[in-house]
């Protein structure tokens, strides 16, 4: 992944500025700072960060764990940098299921050493879908569907829908197809996500989708 996106959300400037740092050492230029849930939660909608790093404590009531909730519904990856280490607290840390955790104090091969690794999971288990200038980096372990509409594309999601000016033809190629296959002209399923099926039709969630090639 070439220069990748880094989101830092962390309410402390000087801590902020060290991981950004390290980070222009690593050669990882595009990194932008959040300090509140209100921010990064902004950002994270517009831009689609392919990393996030998080703190646990943040001003204004919200936590770097609210964030993470968020931001996984968006199919967004990232790592919990945290003086945190309370059992309840790590609980609910892995709960979110982060890419990596890393303790503060910290130091510069820690922080490289989990941030590549991360970065090497979104590469390997993700995909990049287009929307003219807009690129979306997405886990495909957590795309349901994607339905065809007119000149658009919506790439369901548990809890949330990116919609593109694309199509099925055109994105088909750029899915892994042991997981993903063209179930009908208005349809792209992943199969990681059927439930129940009949020899017509598959069952994601509520939704019902035909196999036939109409």
């Amino acid at each position: 992944m070439n220069n990748p996106s880094i989101l830092i959300v962390e309410d402390d400037l000087l801590i902020s500025e060290h991981l950004k740092t390290m980070l222009a050492l690593e050669g990882i230029s595009n990194v932008e700072i959040a300090t509140n849930y209100t921010d990064a939660i902004s950002f994270a909608t517009r831009n689609y960060p392919d990393l996030v790093l998080l703190d646990v404590n943040l001003s204004n009531g919200k936590t770097g764990i609210d964030v993470a909730e968020k931001i996984n519904q968006r199919g967004i990856g990232f790592v919990f940098i945290t003086a945190q280490s309370e059992q309840p607290v790590v609980n609910k840390i892995l709960n979110t299921k982060p890419l990596g955790y890393i303790l503060k104090p910290f130091t510069e091969v820690q922080v490289i050493t989990v941030v590549k690794i991360a970065l090497q999971q979104i590469v390997q288990n993700t995909v990049e879908l287009f929307d003219g200038k807009t690129s979306y980096r997405l886990f495909c372990n957590k795309i349901l569907y994607l339905k065809a509409d007119s000149n658009y594309v919506d790439v369901v999601m548990e809890n949330h829908i990116i919609t593109l000016r694309n199509s099925l033809k055109k994105i088909l190629p750029n899915l892994p197809g042991e997981d993903f296959f063209l179930a009908n002209r208005s349809y792209i399923v992943n199969k990681r996500h059927i439930h129940k099926s009949t020899s017509k039709s598959v069952f994601i969630k509520d939704t019902e989708i035909s196999l036939t090639k109409e």
